[in-house]
Parts: structure tokens; sequence; C-alpha cells
């Protein structure tokens, strides 16, 4: 395994901090593109771009540029307000070429089944999504991507998967939804030999009346949050048809009597929704990129601000040098950031290592086992859920948790290599 860490004593201690806390004060924050994707598929972004819907001169345009904007991206030398324009300017021209290859919601929908069968997530990844959903931890995606692909994509693993419930939270309707069976109970026996006064906050912190305006798409458990760049159509311009010259004439929508049909051929003819570009948040904060995305992108959400931001334990993940900063360093938040150094003949590890060691606190090199390592933590807290809520209610003590705690994080370091400024 090729991980490392610049300090081991520091991530032991923020580990240790993580994991004596428990689930209730824990979330994740991550990237999608080949960081819960794997290196291997295409990326949001790419699954349009190489799709068969688009034209053949949408696709060389986009992927010079793509590489183009790559390079500046992770071009070391360019100062960090150069890059913001440099990414703001790809984001214009790949809005720009998208518009322009006037794609319709039938279209649209095939590109969505042909990103779901080649974009695909890391080892773990449906794993790591079902255990913050039974723990009801908050799981905050955070892309510079297109966040229809993103949906798409998870949907298509979720609706064949089985999502668990945790029997000690309230069941919404949204998770009898996802239930696709019966659950298995961890500690049944134990639980029911147990009478315990659970806080209100752990049963209804998951339970929002108004969801994340961003996240909560019907199909992934509402308990990941997708804040990315969505898609939005407009209504485009029609064609009718003049019986008495039979001749086609272009007519907006509000120039056709709501009574008539548009005959063409002498089909029905119903308007076309295209794709004009893209909204995020109403169009307050504009695009998402790659130097830009972090929490301040939700800061105004009511359930993130209330039941959200409070959690102060933070694991986050990212494959870019700027996805270290999704969660602000001067944050008094108690953050291990993971980093996915995925090296390229642009990008190989002499060269970025150093670099990603200085943005995160481990680093996975060209492997999956990061995100199997995030899913320890995960596992570490449904096995010890019953200690924690024992602890909460008075019913028992730290020591449990503390014993497992010491043994847990021994497993977590082992293999790391430490490499010194």
């Amino acid at each position: 395994m090729s991980i490392y860490t610049r300090n081991v004593p520091r991530l032991v201690e923020k580990l240790t901090k993580t994991l004596l806390d428990g689930p209730g004060n824990f979330k994740i924050v991550s990237d999608f593109d080949f960081t819960l994707s794997n290196t291997t598929s295409y990326a949001s972004w790419t699954s349009i771009e190489q799709s068969p819907y688009t034209s053949d001169k949408y696709r060389i345009e986009t992927s010079a540029m793509a590489h183009m904007y790559h390079e500046k991206e992770i071009d070391l030398s360019i100062p960090f307000d150069k890059k913001v324009e440099y990414m703001l300017e790809w984001f214009y021209y790949s809005e720009k070429y998208l518009r322009e290859e006037n794609i319709s919601r039938d279209k649209y929908n095939k590109m969505l089944k042909f990103a779901q069968e080649h974009v695909c997530l890391r080892v773990g990844v449906n794993e790591l999504f079902h255990l913050s959903h039974f723990l009801r931890v908050p799981l905050l995606v955070f892309s510079a991507g297109i966040g229809d692909i993103i949906d798409s994509v998870l949907i298509s693993q979720f609706k064949h998967c089985y999502v668990p419930i945790n029997p000690y939270y309230q069941i919404t309707q949204e998770d009898e939804q996802c239930q696709l069976e019966n659950p298995p109970v961890s500690n049944e026996t134990r639980a029911q030999n147990l009478t315990l006064d659970i806080p209100e906050h752990l049963l209804t912190l998951h339970s929002p009346s108004s969801p994340l305006e961003y996240g909560s798409v019907q199909g992934i458990p509402r308990t990941i949050y997708i804040i990315a760049n969505h898609l939005e159509f407009e209504r485009c311009n029609t064609v009718q048809i003049d019986d008495s010259t039979n001749t086609a004439q272009n007519t907006s929508e509000n120039d056709i009597p709501t009574s008539e049909l548009i005959r063409i051929d002498r089909r029905t003819h119903h308007y076309t929704d295209v794709v004009s570009g893209f909204y995020t948040n109403n169009n307050t904060v504009g695009p998402i990129h790659i130097l830009n995305k972090h929490e301040e992108l939700v800061k105004t959400a009511p359930y993130y601000k209330d039941h959200i931001y409070p959690r102060k334990n933070v694991i986050l993940m990212g494959d870019a040098l700027g996805d270290a900063d999704m969660v602000a360093k001067s944050s008094t938040d108690n953050v291990i950031r993971v980093g996915f150094l995925n090296t390229s003949k642009s990008k190989s590890v002499e060269q970025y290592l150093n670099i990603y060691l200085d943005e995160f606190d481990i680093v996975f090199v060209d492997c999956d086992d990061g995100i199997g390592w995030v899913n320890l933590v995960l596992k570490f807290f449904e096995d010890n859920f019953l200690n924690y809520l024992e602890r909460t209610n008075g019913q028992g003590n730290n020591n449990n948790v503390e014993i497992n705690v010491c043994s847990i994080i021994h497993d977590m370091c082992k293999g790391i290599q430490q490499i010194r400024e």
C-alpha cells in the first residue's frame, strides 16, 4: 500500500477525538470525480463530452479545452487568483459549447443512461453511503462537475441496493422508500434488554421539515447532499406548419394559440425543452469550480446551519489540491483531510507527494484504500453504537469506547509511511 502522512502523532490525535466523540458529532465532506468515482472511468463532464449524443465538433472542442485548462489547474507556478480566472473561463466555454448542442430532454435522458454505464464508483463507496445513512452521518458531496450526472449515477447505484435502517433512529418516509427488505439489527439481543431514553436530538436530527435545497435527491438517502452544477432547461423555438403554403415557420411558444397542436409531417409535435446552461443556488453563487467549492456555498441553508454545521469532527476527501479547502483551514473543526494522489504523465509522485502532504493529513497514492480507511471509522461507530447511547444516557461509561478506540487506531495507522518535511 502507498499511504503516507507528514505527522503520525497528529493524525492519531485527530482520529482519537473523532472516534471518542461518536457519530453524533461527525460529518463527511467529499469531492466526487476521481475521489468517489474511480480513476479509470469517466468524470461527470467527460461522460457528456464522450457520449454518442453530442456532435464531433463538441467533442473535439471540449477535449482540447479540458487538456489546456487542466494543465493550468495543476500548474504549481500559476498564482491562485490567476487560476481562478482560468477556471471561470473554462466553465464559461464549457457551458457555451454545451448550450450550442441544443440538447433536448430526450437526448439528456439518454446521456444520463450513458453516464450510469461509464461513471464507476471506487471500491467501498457503496458501503460508505450505506454506513453513513445507517448512522445518520451527513455526507456532503461538493463537485465542480455536473450535478445531474452525479445524481443519476448515485440513484442507479441505490436502485438495486439494500440501504439499511438503523432501528435506534426515527424512520422517515424517505427511509421507507429506500428500504427494500427487512434490515438486520446490530446487537439486537443486547438492545432488547436495554431501556434507553434516546436523546431527542438523536431522533430528530435527520428528519428535517425542509432539507438542503441542494441535496436530498429522490432515490438517494437523504443524509447525502450533492452540491454541484445542475443543468437548466428552457423552452426552445418551435416549428409550425402553414397548411395553406405547406411551409415551415419558426414560431415562439407565445405566438401559437393554446388550442392548436403543431403538426410536423402530419404528426403531432409537442414543444421541446433544451439545455440552456447551469444554475447553482438560484444563480447567487455562480458556477462551482475546483477552487471555490467549499462549505460556504451552503452556509445559509437552514438545515445545514442548524444540524450539519455544528458537527465539529470532519473527514474530508479529495483528489485535487484545491479540495483540501472544502472546509476552511481557519476552521476550529477537527478535520482529517484524506488526499487521493492520482498520478499521470503530468502529475508524478516525485513532484506532487510532498505538496499533497502539506495539504492533507494522509495521502493515498493510486489506490482505493482511502475509502476503506474512512469506512473503518464508520464501522467503529456502528460496532459501538450502543456504547455511545449508553454513555449519553448515563447508563455506561467511556471505558468501553476508549479501549476499542486504541485498538482501531492501531489498525488504521498500520502501514502508513511518515515523511518528514
